[in-house]
């Protein structure tokens, strides 16, 4: 297995996972104190990466399908 390393500071980065299966949205999205009606939002989403420790940098940001890279540092 390849040991990727932090493009920084060549310290090991460690793979991180997180499930989300719903979003709840903030019941003041626009103004303080004029609360709104918003439902739950349902998703069954999967996101991946790459952390390093040393530098406290993300590296990758991607979901479950790796051709969909949101970032990259």
């Amino acid at each position: 297995m390849k040991q990727i390393g932090c493009k920084k500071c060549g310290h090991k980065l460690i793979l991180g996972t997180a499930w989300i299966t719903e979003i709840e949205p903030d019941s003041e999205p626009y103004e303080s104190g004029v609360e709104e009606e918003i439902d739950t939002i349902d998703c069954d989403v999967c996101f991946c990466l790459h952390y390093c420790p040393k530098c406290k940098i993300i590296h990758d940001l991607w979901d479950d399908d790796r051709d969909h890279l949101i970032g990259n540092v």
